[in-house]
């Protein structure tokens, strides 16, 4: 059994509910068959789980992983030949024509050779998932650009293949192996550390449900913040989502990150399916991702979508016509004010007649 379980549930809820192609991203600084093997044992699961998985790009790593990959389908790699030699690369065109729900790809930093489809092998990624197609993908964090406590990119200190920051940043869960990679021979030096400012910077990537007030600012620069995740209870009628949206679009443009817009509809109880199809047309229109999702109450939906998705922020409306239930403590604002205190929350006042 994967010893990331809980990260892989809630990864395959993302490929489950989302509408785009999720990428999980695990970083290690151990051998190259340390991550191949970490990615095994996700890709194993998930396929026990009935997501459709399939071996993309995978570095053989030796006999001992040969056991990990039975039953799980391996394409082909595209042989290319660079200066007399014959490489293997990603083939990016027959992955897109196979359309598999999950995709392995290891070594994200990788710079594909002259005669393939993309210079480098994140932008084959980044290909996958905009066609839908969720990647489970691994990299040495030393290859992340943009992180504070690393040197640049071809630095004096360690020459190396980079991943961008806004790629990287983009990943909707992030996963570190540094405890779970396994040793190398005894006689083998022990892989360099992070310098403690990258590996702090690092860990708020990985949890992103820190304690609010802790600083992310570094002594040498600001953190990634791939953690501002916001999420937008989106109203059923298409003026105040308008407003709503509006607003919220505002924000993300300024600070950066991923955005849901999320409703959740009674199953006895919908509302007019041509206003809220508007309603998430305008959504995803201002680029958030729609989520629709079913529920008696929406306040435990909102609340579990939201805990396994990373979010953060969640910013809804209010109308002036419903103030009478804040009163009584029966509003969605109220409760959620209540009941996610783990969360930031964003009320909107909304007109009432959508202008």
């Amino acid at each position: 059994m994967t010893p990331f379980k809980d990260k892989a549930e809630n990864f395959i809820r993302l490929v489950e509910q989302g509408q785009r192609g999720k990428l999980q991203l695990c970083l290690g600084q151990g051998p190259p068959a340390a991550q191949a093997r970490a990615l095994l044992e996700l890709a194993r699961y998930f396929h026990w789980r009935g997501l459709e998985v399939v071996l993309a790009y995978l570095e053989s790593g030796g006999p001992d992983l040969g056991p990990l990959g039975q039953g799980l389908e391996r394409l082909p790699h595209r042989r290319l030949e660079y200066r007399g030699l014959a490489v293997e690369e990603m083939d990016l065109p027959a992955v897109l024509g196979r359309r598999p729900r999950v995709a392995v790809v290891q070594d994200l930093a990788h710079r594909n050779v002259p005669g393939a489809t993309h210079q480098a092998r994140h932008q084959d990624v980044e290909a996958l998932l905009a066609a839908g197609i969720s990647v489970l993908a691994s990299a040495d964090p030393w290859q992340l650009e943009g992180l504070p406590g690393l040197a640049p990119a071809g630095g004096p200190e360690r020459p190396r293949q980079v991943l961008p920051a806004p790629f990287w940043r983009r990943a909707d869960q992030i996963i570190l192996l540094e405890e779970t990679s396994p040793a190398g021979p005894p006689d083998a030096p022990p892989p360099p550390g992070l310098p403690a400012q990258a590996l702090l910077a690092l860990r708020q990537v990985v949890q992103p449900t820190l304690a609010q007030g802790q600083t992310q600012d570094m002594a040498a620069g600001q953190a990634p913040r791939p953690c501002r995740r916001l999420m937008v209870c989106l109203p059923g009628q298409p003026a105040q989502a308008r407003q709503l949206l509006a607003g919220v679009q505002g924000v993300i443009a300024r600070q950066g990150g991923s955005w849901f817009a999320v409703h959740v509809s009674h199953p006895q109880r919908r509302g007019h399916q041509t206003s809220l199809d508007e309603a998430c047309q305008e959504a995803s229109r201002r680029g958030a991702e729609v989520v629709l999702l079913e529920g008696k109450d929406p306040l435990h939906p909102l609340l579990d979508f939201a805990s396994a998705h990373g979010v953060r922020h969640i910013a809804l409306g209010r109308s002036r016509g419903a103030s009478w239930k804040g009163l009584l403590g029966l509003s969605l604002a109220f409760r959620l004010l209540r009941h996610g205190a783990d969360f930031d929350l964003h009320i909107l006042d909304l007109a009432e007649d959508g202008a």
